[in-house]
Protein backbone atom coordinates (compact mmCIF):
# COMPACT_ATOMS: atom_id res chain seq x y z
CA UNK A 1 0.00 0.00 0.00
CA UNK A 2 2.72 2.24 0.64
CA UNK A 3 4.24 1.90 -2.50
CA UNK A 4 0.75 2.37 -4.10
CA UNK A 5 0.19 5.62 -2.57
CA UNK A 6 3.50 6.84 -3.25
CA UNK A 7 3.30 5.66 -6.98
CA UNK A 8 -0.33 7.73 -6.89
CA UNK A 9 1.58 10.98 -4.77
CA UNK A 10 -1.44 10.46 -2.32
CA UNK A 11 -1.39 9.15 0.89
CA UNK A 12 -2.91 6.02 2.33
CA UNK A 13 -5.58 7.42 3.93
CA UNK A 14 -7.01 8.89 0.70
CA UNK A 15 -6.82 5.91 -1.08
CA UNK A 16 -9.22 3.93 0.97
CA UNK A 17 -11.50 6.83 0.70
CA UNK A 18 -11.91 5.66 -3.39
CA UNK A 19 -12.16 1.85 -2.78
CA UNK A 20 -13.78 -0.54 -0.24
CA UNK A 21 -10.77 -2.33 0.81
CA UNK A 22 -7.64 -3.54 -0.43
CA UNK A 23 -8.58 -5.91 -2.77
CA UNK A 24 -10.93 -3.39 -4.77
CA UNK A 25 -8.06 -1.54 -4.98
CA UNK A 26 -5.76 -3.92 -6.52
CA UNK A 27 -8.37 -5.32 -9.11
CA UNK A 28 -8.93 -1.14 -9.88
CA UNK A 29 -5.15 -1.32 -10.24
CA UNK A 30 -4.77 -4.23 -12.52
CA UNK A 31 -7.73 -2.94 -14.58
CA UNK A 32 -5.89 0.31 -15.25
CA UNK A 33 -2.57 -1.99 -16.23
CA UNK A 34 -4.94 -4.01 -18.22
CA UNK A 35 -6.22 -1.15 -20.18
CA UNK A 36 -2.45 0.52 -20.85
CA UNK A 37 -0.74 -2.58 -21.62
CA UNK A 38 -3.10 -3.76 -24.54
CA UNK A 39 -3.78 -0.27 -25.94
CA UNK A 40 -0.05 -0.49 -26.45
CA UNK A 41 0.11 -4.20 -27.45
CA UNK A 42 -2.72 -3.68 -29.84
CA UNK A 43 -1.64 -0.93 -31.33
CA UNK A 44 1.54 -2.00 -32.41
CA UNK A 45 1.30 -5.69 -33.63
CA UNK A 46 -0.36 -6.73 -37.15
CA UNK A 47 -0.57 -10.43 -36.97
CA UNK A 48 -1.56 -10.79 -40.52
CA UNK A 49 2.48 -9.05 -41.53
CA UNK A 50 4.60 -8.87 -38.85
CA UNK A 51 7.64 -11.28 -38.34
CA UNK A 52 7.29 -13.35 -35.49
CA UNK A 53 10.46 -11.75 -34.27
CA UNK A 54 8.30 -8.45 -34.64
CA UNK A 55 5.94 -9.51 -32.72
CA UNK A 56 7.42 -11.16 -29.84
CA UNK A 57 9.62 -7.98 -29.37
CA UNK A 58 6.96 -5.69 -29.60
CA UNK A 59 4.74 -7.24 -27.31
CA UNK A 60 7.46 -7.77 -24.85
CA UNK A 61 8.67 -4.17 -25.47
CA UNK A 62 5.52 -2.60 -24.66
CA UNK A 63 5.17 -4.59 -21.22
CA UNK A 64 8.50 -3.91 -20.54
CA UNK A 65 8.65 -0.34 -20.80
CA UNK A 66 5.11 -0.05 -18.60
CA UNK A 67 7.00 -2.04 -16.12
CA UNK A 68 10.14 0.36 -16.32
CA UNK A 69 7.72 3.36 -15.97
CA UNK A 70 5.68 1.42 -12.76
CA UNK A 71 8.00 -0.59 -10.99
CA UNK A 72 5.94 0.15 -7.44
CA UNK A 73 2.11 -0.61 -9.19
CA UNK A 74 3.83 -4.48 -10.64
CA UNK A 75 5.78 -4.80 -7.47
CA UNK A 76 2.51 -4.29 -5.28
CA UNK A 77 0.23 -6.40 -8.30
CA UNK A 78 2.48 -9.74 -7.92
CA UNK A 79 3.18 -9.66 -3.99
CA UNK A 80 -0.66 -9.21 -3.62
CA UNK A 81 -1.19 -12.22 -5.80
CA UNK A 82 1.03 -14.41 -4.11
CA UNK A 83 0.46 -13.15 -0.33
CA UNK A 84 -2.86 -11.81 -0.23
CA UNK A 85 -5.04 -13.20 -1.85
CA UNK A 86 -7.22 -16.22 -0.86
CA UNK A 87 -7.28 -18.24 -4.52
CA UNK A 88 -10.01 -15.88 -5.78
CA UNK A 89 -10.11 -15.02 -9.57
CA UNK A 90 -7.02 -12.59 -9.96
CA UNK A 91 -7.46 -9.52 -12.92
CA UNK A 92 -3.53 -9.37 -12.83
CA UNK A 93 -2.45 -12.48 -12.98
CA UNK A 94 -5.32 -13.20 -15.67
CA UNK A 95 -4.72 -10.00 -17.65
CA UNK A 96 -1.14 -11.33 -18.33
CA UNK A 97 -2.48 -14.22 -19.33
CA UNK A 98 -4.93 -12.77 -21.98
CA UNK A 99 -1.70 -11.33 -23.50
CA UNK A 100 0.15 -14.68 -23.55
CA UNK A 101 -3.35 -16.58 -24.65
CA UNK A 102 -3.37 -13.24 -27.46
CA UNK A 103 0.32 -14.81 -28.98
CA UNK A 104 -0.47 -18.36 -28.16
CA UNK A 105 -3.53 -18.82 -30.10
CA UNK A 106 -2.38 -17.60 -33.41
CA UNK A 107 0.14 -19.71 -33.09
CA UNK A 108 -2.56 -22.56 -31.88
CA UNK A 109 -4.42 -21.28 -35.16
CA UNK A 110 -1.82 -21.87 -37.24
CA UNK A 111 -0.95 -25.36 -36.09
CA UNK A 112 -5.10 -26.14 -36.49
CA UNK A 113 -4.82 -25.30 -40.26
CA UNK A 114 -1.73 -27.53 -41.14
CA UNK A 115 -3.39 -30.57 -39.36
CA UNK A 116 -1.73 -30.36 -36.19
CA UNK A 117 -2.06 -31.48 -33.11
CA UNK A 118 -3.17 -28.18 -30.35
CA UNK A 119 -2.97 -29.94 -27.17
CA UNK A 120 -1.37 -28.99 -24.02
CA UNK A 121 -1.75 -24.93 -25.12
CA UNK A 122 -3.36 -24.04 -22.31
CA UNK A 123 0.10 -25.33 -20.36
CA UNK A 124 2.29 -23.25 -22.77
CA UNK A 125 0.21 -20.06 -22.42
CA UNK A 126 0.37 -20.80 -18.18
CA UNK A 127 4.64 -21.82 -18.71
CA UNK A 128 4.56 -17.99 -20.69
CA UNK A 129 3.13 -16.30 -17.97
CA UNK A 130 5.19 -18.04 -14.99
CA UNK A 131 8.35 -17.52 -16.65
CA UNK A 132 6.98 -13.75 -17.28
CA UNK A 133 5.75 -12.79 -14.29
CA UNK A 134 8.97 -14.58 -12.35
CA UNK A 135 11.24 -12.88 -14.81
CA UNK A 136 9.73 -9.43 -14.07
CA UNK A 137 9.94 -9.38 -10.32
CA UNK A 138 13.69 -10.16 -10.69
CA UNK A 139 14.52 -7.36 -12.93
CA UNK A 140 12.46 -4.96 -11.10
CA UNK A 141 14.52 -6.38 -7.73
CA UNK A 142 18.03 -6.02 -9.59
CA UNK A 143 17.43 -2.75 -10.45
CA UNK A 144 18.62 -1.85 -6.51
CA UNK A 145 21.90 -4.05 -7.28
CA UNK A 146 24.85 -2.42 -9.22
CA UNK A 147 26.07 -5.67 -10.17
CA UNK A 148 23.21 -7.89 -10.81
CA UNK A 149 20.83 -4.83 -12.65
CA UNK A 150 20.13 -5.69 -16.30
CA UNK A 151 19.59 -2.56 -19.04
CA UNK A 152 15.81 -2.71 -19.95
CA UNK A 153 17.11 -3.29 -23.53
CA UNK A 154 18.82 -6.68 -22.15
CA UNK A 155 15.61 -7.20 -20.09
CA UNK A 156 13.61 -7.02 -23.31
CA UNK A 157 15.76 -8.82 -25.53
CA UNK A 158 16.05 -12.09 -22.78
CA UNK A 159 12.27 -11.86 -21.96
CA UNK A 160 11.80 -12.73 -25.50
CA UNK A 161 14.41 -15.05 -25.78
CA UNK A 162 12.88 -17.21 -23.15
CA UNK A 163 9.10 -16.96 -24.34
CA UNK A 164 9.52 -18.22 -27.75
CA UNK A 165 11.67 -20.62 -26.47
CA UNK A 166 8.74 -21.87 -24.55
CA UNK A 167 7.11 -21.72 -27.64
CA UNK A 168 9.16 -23.16 -30.14
CA UNK A 169 9.66 -26.48 -27.82
CA UNK A 170 6.20 -26.71 -28.05
CA UNK A 171 6.26 -26.87 -31.79
CA UNK A 172 9.11 -28.95 -32.09
CA UNK A 173 7.14 -31.25 -30.10
CA UNK A 174 4.95 -31.36 -32.59
CA UNK A 175 7.50 -32.15 -35.21
CA UNK A 176 7.09 -28.92 -36.91
CA UNK A 177 8.82 -25.44 -36.85
CA UNK A 178 7.96 -21.55 -37.37
CA UNK A 179 10.35 -19.87 -38.67
CA UNK A 180 10.77 -16.26 -36.90
CA UNK A 181 11.55 -14.18 -39.59
CA UNK A 182 8.09 -14.87 -41.67
CA UNK A 183 4.69 -13.46 -40.42
CA UNK A 184 2.73 -16.43 -37.88
CA UNK A 185 -0.20 -18.42 -40.24
CA UNK A 186 -0.15 -21.76 -41.53
CA UNK A 187 2.40 -21.41 -44.77
CA UNK A 188 5.15 -20.44 -41.90
CA UNK A 189 4.49 -23.95 -40.04
CA UNK A 190 7.51 -26.10 -41.77
CA UNK A 191 7.82 -30.26 -41.15
CA UNK A 192 10.99 -31.76 -38.76
CA UNK A 193 12.31 -34.80 -40.10
CA UNK A 194 10.91 -36.80 -37.75
CA UNK A 195 13.64 -38.98 -37.13
CA UNK A 196 15.41 -36.21 -36.07
CA UNK A 197 13.13 -34.96 -33.65
CA UNK A 198 12.46 -38.05 -31.94
CA UNK A 199 15.86 -38.57 -31.06
CA UNK A 200 15.74 -35.28 -29.92
CA UNK A 201 12.61 -34.88 -27.60
CA UNK A 202 9.55 -36.55 -26.56
CA UNK A 203 6.53 -35.95 -29.96
CA UNK A 204 3.19 -35.04 -28.53
CA UNK A 205 0.56 -36.73 -30.72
Amino acid sequence: MDDIAKEAGATKTKLYRHFNDKRDLHDAVARRVKDLLWEGVLGSINFESDSIDDILHTAVSQYAHLVDQHPNVFRYLMRSHFSDRSGGPDPALDDTQQLATLISDHFASALQSSGVSTKGIDMTVRSIVGAGLSATDWWIESQFSRSRALSLDDFIGQLSVIIWGIIDATSRSRNVEFRRHLPLDSSNVRVIDETRSSAEQPVIK
